[in-house]
């Protein structure tokens, strides 16, 4: 052990007697800029995993008006499918960053100041929860998110930051658009002595479009509407120069409508978190969360005739309560050339869905409640130092215990009041490791190589587990028997930057290790097919199972250029190779993961000139992909074309004009087995105002 090391150990040990200090950011030689991995906050994250930071003027210069549109801009970020969640049914819209087959539950994990976004219940992402006006900054980071953040950061984390009451002034906005699109957003915040509060709040509401393509609609298809309604406060609280803390609130309400007269869902949730931040001196830095949510939920799908002119109701999910209650812990300290992190984590998920289902005709005959609930509890450690000089290695990982228990399903029949299935299934348990290794190698001020080699895991959500849906005619089971997902990876980087741009190149290799996903076990004609029971004609069933293994392989390109003063241009381009390896049943071996486009790309120019106008263009273009996992309904490559103009009329008061895949191209989000398509959204233009008073 050299000295250097030796002193480390020593002031560690005896942190809590020695005298007090203020800890010193670690220094870093890369210039920050907007790609760079040293724009993150976690030194470890720093060093294993591509980080794309947008600021506020990021979100100001995107036409999108939920935070996944935002994002969109990314080619490595999806949801379960092509269309917006302005008009995706909630359980369509988990998030996947870089890992290959994205589902109805997130592959990636969204937090907002440390608290997770993810549905308790079924992993999906409510976009619209957030008011765009109340975030400081996103830092999206693309590779498995272990050891600091475990269950479900797969492909990435999605770490967005709220503004603190300090920074005191008024954000606002409102806007109106074509399809009847109207959204006002605002925040507000300040400081008195050793308080300070903050409140937003977000209103959006849309007539939508009509899903269906035009020449499939018939008399049932309509407008798919969406009503949504956020607010958030905070209160900051100073105890000592060393120690704050903080609580927030969160309500959300959510009214849709689907696309057909009977298809609809609502949603109510409340959030309360509790949390502090204390400086220990030469003991580190200490962070703390406490946090619960409750959240209502329902949803009525419908079954349609094949010339679409009729339609009855097939699954009313009346009553689907969850929630979780948890806690987030995390200590860091820098001991000489040591940047030292350890946190530990416990979350309780719970909840059940009641709903009334087959429908033979003359009104539902039976009614089911299943659920259970989940607990997960970690721990995880890491150090990150410099070796030598130009060299920075991370090494950490976490371990993980889940338990799944108290699952139930019980149906009973109306007409004869039997009970038709009474099951209790058996509690699942596993302990989860998940180790990480980055080195990172810098060549002078301004260029880096970094290597990395990663796990991750994710476990199957309630949902997954107990609840099964229908869309349309297609009818998707339950299994009580998923095992966890587990991620093995790799990923190779260059990175360059300096005062005229930045770029970065990765190579990636993933493998999942039982990737849960919707496997098609029969095609309906109008009789019935285990486990789903009656399947009408043009339906599938699938059954949600572990696929024996996938890999997704491929290279990312990201790069921003300043060629001339008031110019930027960013761009970024993925690759990605993604294949089932091993399945049952085995005919699905050798196929492309469902859901997952084998190339995407973005370009974006920007004139930004606060003396005349701001005018940022973008291009996105989305390659081919498979909306089955037998590889049959195959959805067409696309490009979108948006772009924003604003200019300052007062000094805080802007106007912009923004619009939404201006050439109006349709595209396909989704693909029935009988052939029905869904299209994304069309050409779109909205007209606002912002205000920022400092």
């Amino acid at each position: 052990m050299t000295n250097r090391h030796l002193r480390a150990a020593v002031l560690l040990i005896g942190c809590g007697f020695a005298p007090i200090r203020a800890e010193a950011e670690p220094a870093l030689r890369v210039p920050p800029v907007r790609i760079e991995v040293e724009r993150s906050t976690r030194p470890g994250d720093r060093i294993a995993a591509d980080v794309t930071v947008l600021t506020r003027a990021d979100l100001d210069a995107n036409p999108g008006q939920t935070l996944d549109d935002v994002l969109r801009r990314l080619p490595g970020f999806r949801l379960f499918r092509r269309t917006s969640s302005q008009v995706a049914h909630p359980t369509a819209q988990g998030a996947s960053l870089r890992v290959a087959g994205p589902s109805g539950a997130s592959r990636a994990l969204v937090v907002v100041d440390g608290v997770p976004l993810n549905d308790a219940f079924g992993g999906w992402v409510y976009w619209s929860k957030l008011p765009l006006e109340s975030i400081e900054r996103i830092e999206v980071l693309r590779g498995s998110g272990a050891p600091g953040w475990g269950d479900g950061a797969l492909g990435g984390v999605i770490d967005i930051r709220t503004r603190a009451p300090a920074d005191a002034g008024v954000a606002a906005r409102a806007e109106a658009g074509n399809r009847s699109r109207k959204r006002a957003e605002f925040w507000t915040g300040g400081t008195r002595g050793a308080a300070g509060a903050a409140l937003s709040g977000r209103y959006f509401d849309s007539n939508g479009y009509t899903p269906v393509a035009s020449g499939q609609r018939g008399a049932i298809d309509s407008r798919a509407e969406a009503e949504q309604m956020a607010l958030r406060g905070r209160v900051d609280y100073a105890w000592t120069p060393r120690a704050r803390g903080r609580v927030d609130a969160q309500l959300f309400r959510e009214d849709r409508t689907n696309g057909t007269e009977l298809t609809d869902n609502r949603t109510r949730s409340g959030a309360l978190r509790g949390g502090g931040e204390f400086d220990l001196g030469d003991c580190g830095q200490l962070e703390l969360n406490v946090f619960g949510e409750r959240q209502q939920f329902e949803s009525l799908f419908s079954s349609q005739a094949a010339d679409r002119s009729s339609e009855s109701p097939a699954l009313d999910q009346f009553d689907v309560p969850s929630g979780r209650l948890g806690t987030r812990i995390r200590w860091s300290h820098t001991v000489g050339a040591h940047q030292l992190a350890a946190g530990v984590n416990t979350e309780w998920r719970f909840g059940a869905t009641r709903e009334d289902f087959r429908n033979l005709g003359a009104g539902f005959t039976r009614r089911r409640k299943a659920g259970g609930d989940q607990l997960l509890s970690g721990f995880y450690a890491e150090d990150v130092f410099s070796p030598a000089a130009g060299w920075q290695l991370a090494l950490g990982g976490r371990v993980d215990f889940w338990r799944s228990f108290d699952g139930f399903r019980r149906e009973r029949d109306f007409q004869t009041g039997a009970q038709v299935r009474d099951q209790n299934f058996r509690s699942r348990e596993r302990v989860l490791a998940s180790p990480r290794v980055a080195v990172s190698r810098e060549w002078g001020d301004h260029m880096a190589v970094r290597a990395t080699f990663h796990q991750g895991f994710r476990v199957p959500t309630l949902n997954e587990l107990y609840r099964p849906f229908r869309v349309r005619n297609d009818i998707t089971e339950a299994n009580p028997d998923l095992d966890p997902e587990r991620l093995l990876g790799g990923e190779l980087a260059w990175l360059y930057a300096d005062d005229r741009g930045s770029a970065r190149i990765t190579a990636f290799w993933n493998e999942l290790e039982d990737a849960i996903a919707n496997v098609t076990l029969g095609e309906g004609v109008g009789a019935a097919i285990a486990p789903c029971g009656f399947v009408p004609n043009g339906g599938t069933c699938r059954q949600r199972m572990n696929l024996g293994k996938t890999r997704n392989r491929g290279v990312e390109f990201e790069f921003e250029l300043h060629p001339f003063s008031h110019w930027t241009v960013w761009g970024s381009y993925v690759f990605n190779d993604a294949e089932i390896l091993r399945a049952s049943p085995g005919s699905l071996e050798g196929n492309s993961i469902l859901q997952t486009p084998r190339h995407a790309f973005a370009l974006e120019v920007q004139y930004a000139n606060p003396r005349w106008f701001t005018l940022t263009v973008a291009l996105r273009h989305v390659g081919a992909q498979f909306e089955d996992d037998r590889n049959t309904l195959r959805l067409d490559d696309y490009p979108v074309v948006d772009a924003v103009l604003s200019r300052e009329l007062l000094p805080g008061l802007e106007a912009y004009l923004a619009g939404e895949n201006l050439f109006d191209r349709g595209y396909a989000v989704g693909k029935t087995a009988d052939g029905l398509e869904t299209v994304g959204t069309p050409a779109g233009v909205l007209v606002g105002v912002r205000l920022r008073l400092p």
